[in-house]
C-alpha cells in the first residue's frame, strides 16, 4: 500500500468515528429531551367522586302522582329459625300512594300493610303470628311507612328515609329503593313504575318480644312496588 493511501484510510476512519460518536451524542440527547405532553384540561373533566344524579332523567319522564296496584305488589318477609334457617312469609295486601319526581326529594311514599294478610304457607303458624305474641292484628291491623325524605344513592338506586309503624310503635326507617322500571302497560295502556326495596328491623324493638330465640329478632323485609299513574 502507498503512503497517499494510508493517509486517506486514516482520515475516513477518524471522520467515521467521528460520525459515530456525533450520532450517539444526539441519541443520548433526544433521550434526555423531556416530552412535551398534551396539557389535561381538567374542567371539563368529571372528578371520579362526583356523585352522579340517580335515575333523574328517566324519572323526568315518569313524573306523576301513583297508586299501588295490589296485585303486582308484595312485602316479603324472612326471619331465623332457632339461629338455624331462613323462614319466608310475606304479606300480600299492600296499598299506598308514590309521588315521582325527577328530583328525589320531591318524591314521596306512603305505604299501609293488612297485617291480617299474613302468610307462610302455614295456617297454625299464620294464625300464631296473628296473634298478640307477634303481630296482635286485632288490635294493631294496619303496619305503615310514610317517607320524610328520599335521596339519590347511586345509579337508579335511592335511600328512603321515613317512620315505621308496626304493632303501635312507630320508629324512623331507612329502606333502600332501586327504581326497576317504567313505560305503559300494553293491555290497559295505563303507565307504570315499579320499586323494590329492602331493610332489617328488630321486632323487639317495636315491642314484639315473644319467643326470640325460636323466632329470631331480625326481620328482613323486601317490598316490591308496581304502580298506576293516575
Amino acid at each position: 500500500m502507498s503512503p497517499g493511501m494510508k493517509t486517506i484510510s486514516i482520515r475516513v476512519g477518524m471522520m467515521g468515528l467521528a460520525l459515530a460518536v456525533g450520532a450517539g451524542a444526539a441519541g443520548c440527547d433526544k433521550k434526555e429531551t423531556p416530552r412535551q405532553e398534551t396539557p389535561t384540561v381538567k374542567a371539563d373533566t368529571p372528578q371520579a367522586d362526583t356523585p352522579k344524579p340517580a335515575g333523574n332523567a328517566k324519572l323526568a319522564e315518569a313524573k306523576g302522582t301513583y297508586t299501588i296496584d295490589t296485585v303486582h305488589s308484595a312485602v316479603v318477609f324472612s326471619a331465623k329459625h332457632a339461629g338455624l334457617g331462613w323462614t319466608y312469609g310475606s304479606f300480600n295486601q299492600l296499598s299506598g300512594k308514590l309521588v315521582v319526581d325527577e328530583d328525589p326529594s320531591k318524591s314521596s311514599i306512603e305505604l299501609e300493610i293488612d297485617a291480617n294478610s299474613v302468610f307462610t304457607a302455614n295456617k297454625k303458624r299464620d294464625d300464631h303470628l296473628k296473634s298478640p305474641d307477634f303481630f296482635n292484628t286485632a288490635q294493631f291491623p294496619k303496619i305503615t311507612f310514610k317517607s320524610r325524605s328520599i335521596k339519590a344513592s347511586g345509579e337508579s338506586k335511592f335511600d328512603v328515609e321515613g317512620d315505621l309503624t308496626l304493632h303501635g310503635v312507630t320508629k324512623p326507617l331507612t329502606v333502600s329503593m332501586e327504581h326497576v322500571g317504567q313505560g305503559v302497560f300494553p293491555m290497559d295502556k295505563s303507565y307504570r313504575v315499579g320499586f323494590e326495596g329492602s331493610t332489617t328491623i328488630k321486632r323487639s324493638d317495636f315491642g314484639m318480644k315473644s319467643m326470640l330465640e325460636a323466632a329470631g329478632d331480625d326481620v328482613r323485609f323486601t317490598v316490591a312496588i308496581e304502580a298506576v299513574r293516575e
